[in-house]
């Protein structure tokens, strides 16, 4: 492994440990966007942008925006907030809420335009076009003062 990947891996575990020690909430903003960003890609991985939209890491979205905006992902920016404008003009952060507004988004386009609806942006997360990921990580790995020999 890289020193730059190693360095990115040390500084997610730290962020991890973190997280589980003090809660999401008193983490400071920086990770709390990398954690958003972390489900973001994980979740997307696993069963693409729309898994992420439907899970409780969905609630994350605007915390995962601003983490793109602060590592320059540009592209992944644009193509995340082109894929969420068809929630409405409002994104519904609240699960119950978005619930509610994809389950009549299947209904009013069919299953099938629907299976495809999000496509373009969950290839341009699974591409890491903008490597965001890893570019919010480095960030932290620069402040815990991560170094590897």
């Amino acid at each position: 492994m890289d020193a730059t990947r190693a360095r990115a891996m040390a500084a997610d575990e730290i962020l991890h440990r973190r997280w589980g020690e003090v809660g999401f909430g008193d983490l400071d903003d920086d990770e709390r966007e990398t954690l958003a960003l972390w489900w973001l890609e994980a979740d997307t991985a696993n069963g693409g942008f729309e898994q992420f939209l439907w899970n409780s890491a969905g609630d994350l979205l605007p915390i995962a925006l601003s983490g793109l905006r602060r590592v320059g992902a540009e592209g992944t920016l644009t193509a995340v907030t082109e894929a969420v404008a068809v929630l409405g003009p409002d994104y519904p952060a609240d699960r119950m809420v978005r619930d509610a507004v994809l389950a009549d988004l299947v209904t009013r386009l069919g299953q099938d335009t629907y299976d495809h609806l999000f496509d373009e942006v969950t290839d341009i997360i699974a591409d890491n076009v903008d490597n965001f990921l890893e570019t919010a990580l480095l960030e932290l790995a620069d402040r815990y003062g991560v170094s590897v020999d």
